[in-house]
């Protein structure tokens, strides 16, 4: 099959047009050999009838293999081939003659140009330094030789090294993009336009974004910044946190509320903490559109970064416990720091005393208010309070800022709590209010109140109306017993409410006839199918038998309990009477009189005897004594 696809041999070495004779042997051998391969390879994809590219990939798995056959002087000099290769000695050939193809090798291999004239070989470094951009000359070295094996022309460490500088500098925008696209986007991206064209109003739009804190503090820890900016005006606000957190984020978007109003929208990246169910809800509540920027993707909010920049450069640089921006910069600290040890500088005066975490917020809202807020900025062309202050639009403020606390400061667990019989649990403390009475059992919505930590207020789950301040008895000291009582009436009315409207839908659906038509639906049923008569023996036993012998004797009447009969005959003659039976109330208080009166008859004292001997006695002598108890606690 192969030799029918071979066809006739290519050109051999003795049929090399007489141009390549000033080469030398080596060279010689070379060229006549590739050009053997590639008349051998055209001629297998013309018989064949296959692509050139497919073609030639098939072409060098059976010339590896020995199934090509060719003459023994090309095998040795070319015993194995590759693809790509027999592709680029085709356009040598064709470009440059047979001369192109002897290759430059010992003290004619050249610098630069190798890489250059040879497309698989620049392919392959400029992606291995895309894929690895830290690789050096001596690990592409080894890359060349490990993939290039077919004997062609390769660089020397030297001329690599070159070849590598020299691109990485007419291509420096695009090895950046690769290797560092935050660096790219922030130094040499294109920022023609202006990403606050369309904002034209006080508020319209806010960003926000956290940044950990190059700043070590006095506790031995980084802490974390977060940052909004208003677009409109620049004025910015920092809050110092251990870590950003939804919940930080949240107190941080309740200050810059209060001071500046509400915002119409926001804009944030996609982090937990900014995408988190307690962010969602509080924006929703606050009616405020929440704007996402899409993955990977900071230059979306450029405000906010280039705000947090200006702070890390211009101000945290210069307090005491900062430890540079990166990994670099705190390498020379400590260095710097190592070197004027060594001069004999006194330890105790090299390493700066941190701030706590209080210092470094009042540090950061002076700088905000007092530096970068009255400075002119450069994108509005006056500084962020003149702008702020010169607006006369509309301002949308929140009249109670209670009203405010309440919505930001949400219970951990996305605020759901359920109401037990106990009251609800909450941090360890459990909260109680009569209100919740008619709703044990349910979830309930509940928001911490940040100034009180002995209350917390409840909201319905499914309408999210207001049920109720509950409060912690051991924190507010509220009578735990009044609220107690009064949430048992409230979930009285509650359940008497909702048996009332079970009955009203009950009588709708008429019960009592349900049995009746499950019965008729069935004998309609059974109407439909009806059963063949099946032939069926008698199956008796011993036991069957007595059985129903003794069903065959006429039953006698069930004996009655003589004493039963006594009672109900007495019953029947008071009622016949117009005497209606004591209650157990009555039956209660004529014994606690006669106890409170001293002055029992024998036939009195005789009854209170057997009145204590009833389960009526027993049951009053119960609730008095959990009374008790409980007044007692």
């Amino acid at each position: 099959m192969v030799e029918r696809l071979w066809g006739r041999a290519g050109r051999t070495p003795a049929a090399v047009p007489s141009v390549i004779t000033n080469l030398t042997p080596a060279q010689r051998r070379r060229a006549e050999s590739r050009h053997a391969v590639v008349q051998a390879c055209d001629t297998f994809i013309t018989n064949a009838g296959l692509g050139r590219h497919s073609g030639a990939a098939v072409f060098a798995a059976l010339y590896n293999a020995g199934a090509i056959p060719i003459d023994q002087a090309t095998r040795e000099t070319l015993p194995t081939v590759h693809a790509n290769s027999i592709k680029n000695w085709r356009a040598a050939l064709h470009r440059d003659g047979m001369v192109a193809l002897a290759g430059r090798y010992g003290r004619h291999r050249i610098g630069t140009g190798t890489i250059d004239k040879d497309p698989d070989l620049r392919d392959f470094v400029v992606g291995l330094l895309a894929a690895k951009p830290h690789v050096d000359a001596a690990q592409i070295m080894r890359g060349l030789r490990a993939r290039f094996d077919d004997g062609r022309a390769l660089p020397s460490y030297r001329a690599a090294q070159r070849w590598v500088a020299k691109w990485k500098r007419e291509n420096a925008d695009v090895f950046q993009a690769v290797t560092d696209p935050d660096a790219f986007r922030s130094r040499r991206g294109v920022a023609f336009g202006s990403a606050s064209d369309n904002i034209v109003a006080l508020n319209e739009l806010w960003e926000l974004d956290s940044t950990p804190a190059d700043v070590m503090l006095s506790d031995g820890r980084r802490h974390a910044i977060v940052g909004v900016i208003d677009v409109w005006s620049r004025r910015a606000m920092v809050l110092v946190t251990p870590t950003s957190r939804a919940v930080a984020i949240t107190t941080l978007l309740r200050r810059a509320m209060a001071a500046w109003g509400v915002p119409v929208a926001i804009k944030t990246d996609n982090g937990s903490d900014y995408v988190s169910f307690h962010m969602k809800r509080a924006l929703a509540d606050l009616a405020v559109d929440h704007r996402l920027c899409p993955p990977y993707s900071p230059d979306r909010k450029p405000h906010i970064e280039r705000f947090l920049g200006t702070l890390s450069h211009q101000f945290l640089e210069l307090l005491p416990g900062y430890v540079g921006h990166s990994v670099n910069d705190r390498k020379a600290i400590e260095n710097r720091r190592s070197f004027a040890q060594r001069a004999g500088a006194d330890a105790a005066d090299l390493v700066a005393v941190g701030m706590s975490a209080a210092d470094l917020q009042t540090a950061l809202d002076e700088w905000c208010d007092t530096v970068y807020g009255r400075a002119v900025h450069s994108g509005i062309d006056m500084s962020p309070f003149e702008r702020a202050a010169g607006w006369r639009g509309e301002l949308r403020r929140i009249a109670d800022e209670r009203a405010l606390d309440v919505l930001l400061a949400e219970a951990p667990g996305k605020g759901h709590r359920t109401v037990t019989k106990k009251g609800l649990r909450l941090d360890g403390a459990t909260f109680i209010a009569g209100e919740l009475g008619a709703y044990i059992g349910r979830q309930v919505h509940v928001r911490y109140d940040p100034t009180d930590m002995g209350s917390i207020y409840v909201f319905d789950c499914e309408t999210g109306a207001f049920i109720v301040c509950a409060e912690c008895p051991e924190r507010t000291g509220i009578d735990r017993r009044a609220a107690a009582m009064r949430a048992k009436a409230m979930q009285k009315a509650y359940i008497g409410e909702e048996k009332k409207k079970l009955r009203a839908k009950s009588r709708k659906v008429t019960p009592e006839k349900i049995a009746e038509e499950m019965l008729a639906q069935g004998r309609r049923a059974a109407g439909v199918v009806v059963a063949m008569p099946q032939q069926a023996d008698a199956h008796e036993t011993p036991a069957l038998a007595e059985a129903a012998a003794a069903m065959a004797e006429p039953r006698a009447p069930a004996a009655h309990d003589p004493e039963m009969l006594a009672q109900g005959q007495r019953i029947i003659e008071r009622m016949q009477a117009g005497r209606p039976a004591k209650t157990d109330d009555d039956l209660w208080r004529r014994y606690q009189a006669l106890a409170a009166s001293g002055d029992a008859t024998p036939e009195d004292a005789a009854w209170m005897r057997s009145f204590e001997g009833t389960h009526v006695y027993r049951a009053r002598q119960m609730i008095a004594g959990a009374f008790a108890k409980k007044e007692a606690v």
